[in-house]
């Protein structure tokens, strides 16, 4: 089970900010934030002509791009007008929270970091296996025939009996 030590005052505060400030942390700390000067100026233009590598903001000297934006709202599903804005937001936020963790020098346990470690492996070892698979497609008919040929690797006794 995941233990999670994080002082309720905490949790209290990001959530008063939270609220106060419309959803939006990075205007409760905007000291460390600044926003890029194409997005500042032209926030109703399309996102879709701007460079992926155009930076919309910084956050404590990290730069958060187009791309970066597109990626967040493409994994999430996020809608594409008012979901830029949510998305830029999330990840100032994000930015703005894991810079304040580095700055009070929070680390993982040491179980973390080992899960973290597993989850790093296990990508790696599926995207090795993806790109193999893509490499040396597999038909239909050659799995057929391989269940087929080793049928007894695939039977698994009956774990209730009656």
């Amino acid at each position: 089970m995941l233990k999670v030590r994080i002082p309720v005052v905490f949790l209290v505060l990001l959530v008063f900010l939270f609220f106060l400030y419309g959803g939006g942390l990075a205007f409760a700390l905007n000291s460390k934030v600044s926003c890029g000067k194409d997005f500042c100026e032209k926030k109703n233009q399309n996102t879709a002509s701007v460079n992926n590598g155009k930076v919309l903001a910084r956050v404590g000297g990290e730069a958060i791009t187009v791309g970066k934006i597109k990626e967040l709202i493409k994994f999430y599903h996020m809608p594409k007008g008012p979901g830029v804005k949510r998305a830029l937001d999330r990840v100032i936020e994000r930015e703005l929270l894991y810079q304040a963790a580095l700055d009070k020098k929070i680390s993982l346990s040491p179980e973390e970091a080992m899960r973290l470690e597993e989850m790093r492996k296990n990508m790696l070892i599926r995207h090795l296996i993806q790109s193999e698979m893509k490499k040396h497609p597999i038909s239909d008919e050659d799995m057929k025939k391989y269940y087929e040929a080793h049928r007894k690797d695939f039977w698994v006794p009956p774990i209730v009996k009656y």
